[in-house]
């Protein structure tokens, strides 16, 4: 399935992989900013 928004994609895929590694675990509290900026910082270090 193709993403109509490639940034959104890989925001999931890394929210999906904090997940399933525990560094996100049930009933933590975030904002979407919080999601943002750490996934802009993960993205920005895979491209570095």
């Amino acid at each position: 399935m193709q993403s109509a928004n490639p940034l959104a994609e890989q925001v999931y895929q890394l929210l999906k992989q904090d997940i399933f590694s525990f560094r996100l675990f049930p009933g933590d509290r975030f904002s979407e900013n919080d999601i943002a900026r750490a996934a802009l910082r993960r993205i920005a270090h895979a491209h570095a």
